[in-house]
C-alpha cells in the first residue's frame, strides 16, 4: 500500500471542513512522474491534515471555553444547599396544599354524611307513616269485607229463612189441624 493511499479521511465532515480551510491551492498529482505525483498527494494530505488539526483544536478550544462558562454560571445559577432549600420548601407547600384538601374533603364527607342521616330518617318517619296508612287500609276493607253482603251470605240466610218459614207453616198447619 502507498503512502500517499494510507493517509484517508474517516470523517466526511472534517474533511470537508479541513477543504474550505485550506486556502492553499492543492498540487497536481497528475504529472506523469510518479515520485512527484506520490510526493504531491502526501504534500496535499499533510496541508489538509494540518487544517483539520487546527480546526479540530479551535473547536476544543472553543469547547473547552464554553464548558468552563457554563460550569460558572452553573455555580452561579444554582448551589446544592439553594437546590435543596427549595425542594422542601416545595415539599413543605405540597405537603400543607395536601392536607388543606385533606380537610376539606373530610368536611365534606361529614356534611354529606350528615345530610345522609336526616333523608334516612325523614325517608324512614314517611315509610313508617305509609306503613300505618296500609295497615289501617287493608284493616277497614277486611271489616268492610266482614260486613259487607256476599253471594253465600244471601244463599245461607234465604236457606235459613226458608227453613224457618217451612218450620213455622208446618206448626201453624199441625196447630190448624190438631
Amino acid at each position: 500500500m502507498k503512502i500517499s493511499e494510507s493517509i484517508k479521511f474517516p470523517d466526511n465532515e472534517l474533511y470537508k471542513a479541513a477543504l474550505s480551510q485550506n486556502p492553499d491551492k492543492p498540487l497536481a498529482e497528475l504529472t506523469g512522474n510518479k515520485l512527484e505525483e506520490n510526493t504531491n498527494k502526501i504534500c496535499n494530505k499533510m496541508n489538509l491534515l494540518t487544517a483539520a488539526l487546527a480546526l479540530s483544536y479551535k473547536k476544543n478550544k472553543d469547547f473547552e471555553g464554553k464548558i468552563t462558562k457554563l460550569e460558572g454560571d452553573f455555580a452561579k445559577k444554582v448551589s446544592k444547599e439553594d437546590l435543596k432549600e427549595k425542594a422542601k420548601k416545595i415539599k413543605k407547600k405540597l405537603n400543607d396544599s395536601i392536607e388543606d384538601q385533606r380537610i376539606k374533603v373530610t368536611r365534606k364527607v361529614d356534611d354529606l354524611e350528615k345530610k345522609m342521616a336526616g333523608a334516612l330518617a325523614h325517608l324512614e318517619v314517611i315509610v313508617k307513616d305509609v306503613e300505618k296508612k296500609t295497615i289501617w287500609k287493608i284493616q277497614d276493607c277486611e271489616t268492610l269485607l266482614q260486613k259487607r253482603i256476599n253471594n253465600e251470605y244471601v244463599d245461607n240466610s234465604i236457606k235459613i229463612m226458608e227453613e224457618r218459614l217451612r218450620k213455622e207453616v208446618i206448626i201453624r198447619i199441625y196447630r190448624f189441624f190438631y
